[in-house]
């Protein structure tokens, strides 16, 4: 493949990740040019929904208009890596041969981002910071940031932060004592893709990959393809992938209906078990019953497929809706919030027992 090529399918893989978030990206533009609004902006979704994709778009968005980005995890230690690392590196580059860079590193995290603020100011631009993979058990360690980030707001100082986190956990941190101060974050709540825009992605990703005859999408096959992500951004991304790099002139039904099988399997591994792996074993048994229906699934059903009673039932319940992994459909029953989960646990069940079969 020529660089050529491999520029036009990046950029088609790209556009296959954010469509449908025109709208937010258009915000968060407008936002970096705006005075007296919100310095801080909060993505929410499920697992696996695009909250990283749209995140990192963001940050580009705001490096092309000139503003300095700085992103983290807001793991232990997360303000001695901003005033330690970060700040200090960012400060030798935006002054003369590191002009008082000795003085720099001895200042507080709050006079750290009023300093470099203000010369970015200058410039005409500012500082954005992001923390993804944010969750309730960060609060600690936000509080030194947030603290420094409400200073420099008291200044008129062009500071944003960016933060993307699951949907109930985001709520939770928002309602906090820690992020108060911030005041009202600007929210971009990621959900699902149409069968529109999917069908679009699906078709751009594809007419973009030198290998594909563009002659060879039929409509079928690529109505099948769109029906097998359900619109989830990342499942979308992933068939677009794979398609691209099995096929090899005519899109073929067999190469339709392997890209799809290795779509489910990277979405798996990459975004259900992992979800999965942090959940109680109640909570697994509880979302397995669950699984073995076709459509929602009634809470008697369920407890009787636990042998539990219905409180025990009903617990568990209540602890999967509040982390929006199910959702009710209607008086006494309960489905499954995130695409592709049903399947997934499905498969596992079907793998145990062949397992087991296997090892008799």
């Amino acid at each position: 493949m020529t660089n050529a090529q491999q520029t036009q399918q990046e950029q088609g893989s790209l556009a296959a990740s954010l469509v449908g978030r025109e709208s937010q990206l258009a915000a968060f533009t407008s936002l970096l040019h705006e005075t007296n609004s919100s310095n801080f902006t909060v993505i929410s979704g499920s697992a696996g929904i695009g909250k990283t994709t749209l995140l990192k778009a963001c940050e580009s968005v705001a490096r092309n208009a000139g503003w300095r980005v700085v992103s983290d995890i807001p793991l232990k230690g997360l303000s001695d890596r901003m005033r330690g690392t970060y700040f200090p590196a960012l400060h030798e580059s935006l002054t003369d041969q590191g002009q008082g860079q000795e003085s720099f590193g001895k200042e507080s995290l709050a006079a750290q981002v009023e300093s470099l603020a203000e010369v970015l100011r200058l410039k005409g631009t500012g500082l954005l910071l992001t923390l993804d993979a944010v969750d309730r058990s960060c609060l600690p360690r936000l509080e030194n940031l947030v603290e420094a980030l409400v200073h420099a707001q008291k200044k008129g100082l062009p500071v944003q932060l960016l933060m993307a986190g699951r949907t109930a956990e985001m709520r939770e941190i928002l309602e906090s004592s820690v992020m108060l101060p911030l005041g009202s974050p600007l929210r971009f709540d990621v959900c699902a893709l149409t069968r529109e825009q999917t069908e679009s992605v699906l078709r751009q990703a594809l007419e973009s990959c030198p290998a594909i005859r563009h002659d060879s999408l039929s409509e079928s096959l690529l109505s099948r393809a769109c029906l097998a992500t359900k619109g989830h951004p990342y499942m979308v991304y992933l068939v677009a992938e794979a398609l691209r790099q099995q096929a090899q002139g005519e899109l073929s039904e067999a190469e339709v209906v392997s890209g799809i099988a290795s779509a489910q399997e990277k979405l798996g591994a990459s975004v259900l078990e992992p979800l999965l792996s942090k959940l109680s074993a109640g909570d697994r048994a509880f979302l397995e019953a669950m699984a073995q229906d076709e459509s929602p699934s009634k809470m008697s059903d369920i407890s009787a497929r636990l042998g539990k009673n219905p409180q025990y039932a009903g617990v568990y319940r209540n602890r999967l809706l509040e982390s929006q992994i199910i959702r009710s459909a209607s008086y006494g029953k309960v489905t499954f919030a995130i695409p592709h989960l049903r399947e997934y646990l499905r498969a596992l069940s079907v793998r145990r027992a062949e397992d087991s079969f296997n090892s008799f």
